[in-house]
């Protein structure tokens, strides 16, 4: 025969313990926070680089892409793709989105960086749903 204890407080009811299921639970949105907040980091990084920037620039400098997405237009909170800089040498290749009162894009940017100063081969803005391509170096 086997017995199971069960804690009982003074008046006789039961209590669950401080760290079963519901420290597991906390512990998980602990780690779901941080992460978020690490991420969050990480893309507040990405999109406050010079390459982001002048991007964003571009964007709003296109006739073209205001005629697509309106003005004003302003950058999108998930900028991915990487930026390497050390002192006044580097490169970048990310995705920029945009985004305007008509519509969004990503913005797309390739680069390298010496002497302090970013030459660009590839800025060009992609518009959401209708998939029109805009060559923000040319235009």
């Amino acid at each position: 025969m086997s017995q199971t204890s069960v804690a009982r407080s003074s008046d006789g009811s039961r209590k669950a313990l401080i760290f079963g299921c519901g420290g597991c639970s906390v512990l998980l949105v602990f780690v779901a926070i941080l992460g978020a907040g690490i991420a969050s980091f990480v893309f507040k990084l990405l999109g406050d680089s010079e390459a982001a920037q002048v991007a964003l620039r571009e964007a709003q400098a296109s006739p073209a892409l205001v005629a697509e997405i309106g003005e004003p237009m302003k950058m999108g909170w998930l900028v991915s793709g990487n930026v390497n800089v050390t002192h006044d040498q580097g490169s970048a290749d990310m995705s920029v989105p945009v985004e305007g009162p008509n519509g969004s894009a990503s913005v797309h940017v390739v680069g390298t960086r010496k002497g302090g100063q970013w030459t660009f081969t590839t800025v060009k803005a992609t518009v959401e749903g209708t998939g029109t391509v805009v060559d923000l170096l040319a235009d």
